[in-house]
């Protein structure tokens, strides 16, 4: 038995599994589960051919499905997408929050910086051992009203992180100009705006430059919005899975190829396969929704999973080891949202995160199983129009290291009752995510929880081992 499957859409919980193919075949029938996919449904395997007939997975094949983005074929193109992508049926909705439903205007964004999203990056960039109760020497060690306060060492800090002296600069021993600390020069950007500003117990505003793609990446229609759930909006039929001719699938391709470390990665996820949520839109570029029939427990997060397959290359499985063999460069997506209720009063989610993986195969030393895999996670702004990835290093300056944040349960009755302001044009992902304006009486009244992002060696201790030596 052979599974080829490129371009793969693999959806668990409707009973069965259908693979949307653009350019292989598909025989057989699926075997045991493979638990490293956590565990991907088995059942009947239903391929549609290029006439959109059903070809019986037990034996059957079809080939040729749809075309693919940028093919040698002539005159590809994509069919009318309100008849190519039927409605989804889900046992898991996930409505999106209506604030990113609504269309951006203009050239620039503002972005609230609170004293507080300040002293929480001092924090995470300088409290290691000096600036702690208890540490070494006369180190500054300050309280979130003494940071709002205390101009004088503001200043100071400013000049010592900016120094080339190296008997001065802080972080200490190298100078600001070799210095490779994201988490350091977002620090040193932040005190420098706010002493621009006044230093104003406040904080302050500045104005994020939109690019293009800012004005509607990630903004969805109320109807779009509404429909989403663990397999996507829509469920694209096999003519619409990869038939846009842009090229910019496999320019994507090469890229991710090019990608050897994680600081190859794209910077913003709209640089990646993932550049919106409607399936719709993912489908003619290749990238696929899927859901695994057994999931794993994250803190009563919901997920939405993306893959794409490079052109060229195929997901196998194997009935030898019963699993999957998993093609060098596919991206697997992952999207962690959390229940909330949002300003209007309406249950829905809200995007926290995107991990990526792209699978590379284990290399063997000594016997032991190396993981080659390139991963990281963006990070999504407050009103969920744009997610930037995480770059915050370990001490020893490996990327990356937890990231621990609130996000408010009840966006209504914190604005309500409390008076909280949550700014829907925040745009930097790592400040607007964590920015919560009143924190004590939000905590005090249960109306915030914490979310942790993983950092890379939490990633490691989890998928180290993969059944299938692909980190997946």
């Amino acid at each position: 038995m052979t599974m080829k499957v490129s371009d793969l859409l693999v959806i668990g919980s409707i009973g069965s599994l259908v693979l949307c193919n653009c350019d292989s075949t598909v025989s057989g029938r699926m075997g045991s589960p493979a638990s490293a996919l956590e565990d991907l449904s088995s059942g009947a395997v239903n391929v549609a051919g290029s006439s959109g007939a059903a070809s019986n997975g037990a034996g059957g094949s079809a080939s040729g499905l749809g075309g693919s983005a940028g093919s040698s074929g002539s005159g590809n193109t994509c069919p009318d997408i309100t008849t190519s992508c039927i409605a989804a049926s889900s046992s898991e909705p996930l409505p999106g929050r209506p604030i990113v439903s609504e269309p951006v205007t203009g050239t620039v964004a503002q972005e609230r910086v609170t004293v507080g999203d300040i002293y929480d990056r001092f924090k995470a960039s300088c409290e290691k051992s000096c600036h702690i109760s208890g540490g070494s020497g006369d180190a500054w060690v300050p309280t979130l009203e003494t940071f709002a306060t205390d101009k004088t060492h503001i200043q100071d800090a400013i000049n010592r992180i900016s120094s080339e002296r190296t008997d001065f600069v802080m972080p200490p021993l190298r100078p600001a100009s070799q210095r490779k600390n994201p988490g350091v020069d977002r620090l040193l950007q932040m005190l420098e705006e706010w002493v621009e500003a006044g230093t104003l117990p406040e904080g302050y505003l500045r104005e994020v430059p939109l690019e293009p793609g800012d004005l509607d990446q990630y903004r969805y229609t109320a109807k779009v919005r509404q429909a989403f759930s663990n397999i996507g909006n829509c469920i694209p039929t096999p003519e619409l899975v990869g038939c846009a001719n842009d090229g910019r699938a496999q320019e994507l391709d090469q890229m991710f190829e090019r990608i050897t470390s994680f600081a190859d990665l794209p910077k913003r996820l709209e640089d990646t396969d993932m550049i919106s949520f409607d399936s719709a839109v993912l489908a003619p570029q290749g990238v696929l929704g899927f859901a695994p029939t057994y999931t794993l427990f994250s803190d009563h997060a919901k997920k939405m999973r993306h893959v794409r397959v490079p052109r060229g290359t195929s997901i196998q499985y194997d009935p030898a080891i019963q699993d999957f063999v998993i093609p060098p460069n596919t991206r697997f997506y992952k999207t962690f949202l959390k229940a909330v209720t949002d300003e209007s009063g309406g249950h829905t989610y809200r995007k926290i995160e995107t991990r990526i993986i792209i699978s590379r195969p284990d290399k063997v030393e000594a016997g032991q199983a190396i993981p080659t895999a390139v991963f990281g996670s963006y990070l999504w702004s407050l009103d969920e129009s744009r997610a930037e990835l995480i770059e915050e290093p370990y001490n020893d300056g490996r990327p990356f290291k937890d990231t621990i944040l609130e996000y408010v349960t009840d966006e209504k009755k914190a604005r309500e009752e409390l008076g909280a302001s949550f700014d829907p044009n925040a745009r930097d992902g790592v400040i607007a995510a964590s920015q919560v304006v009143l924190e004590g009486p939000l905590a005090n009244n249960r109306l915030t929880r914490h979310y942790a992002v993983p950092g890379s060696d939490r990633c490691v201790q989890c998928h180290m081992g993969s059944s299938n030596g692909s980190f997946i």
